[in-house]
């Protein structure tokens, strides 16, 4: 089984984060362009890196969210895609030490955890990006609950 994220961040939150960073693309233009070299020139360079990060970030999960997966075979649950060989080792866990999957109620992300019998972390993602309808079809398919 493959699990693939909600519709809404396939399709439709790549392009919310493309828009941002397009904005904060301008602005850091903006800031660079219309300060020029002084005392205050400094302050505003690092608020242009910050930017520039900003946008980078953006652009990266607007690029890998539809790319992203939950894959469980008959042994493993690999969370994907993996960005490193090292990557890949630490996103594959044994499907036999799920024992219960919670979601919690933080309120921008509804962190979802995969948890062991013995009630310790196994690992964690967020609920929304792969919409409660898809975790519970993945708590089905592992014959584990799902506490919503």
């Amino acid at each position: 089984m493959t699990l693939r994220p909600s519709r809404f961040n396939r399709s439709v939150g790549p392009i919310i984060l493309l828009a941002i960073a397009g904005v904060l693309l301008v602005g850091g233009y903006q800031m660079l362009v219309h300060q020029g070299p002084g005392e205050t020139w400094l302050d505003s360079a690092g608020g242009v890196v910050a930017i520039a990060f900003g946008v980078v970030c953006c652009i990266a999960v607007a690029v890998l969210a539809p790319k992203a997966y939950i894959r469980v075979d008959d042994s493993t649950i690999t969370f994907g895609p993996p960005l490193t060989a090292f990557a890949a080792h630490r996103n594959t866990f044994n499907r036999r030490e799920v024992a219960l999957i919670r979601a919690t109620h933080s309120p921008m992300t509804r962190v979802t955890l995969f948890l062991r019998s013995d009630g310790s972390t196994l690992t964690s993602t967020s609920g929304y990006f792969w919409g409660r309808d898809g975790l519970q079809r993945l708590a089905d398919f592992l014959g584990v609950p799902l506490e919503w």
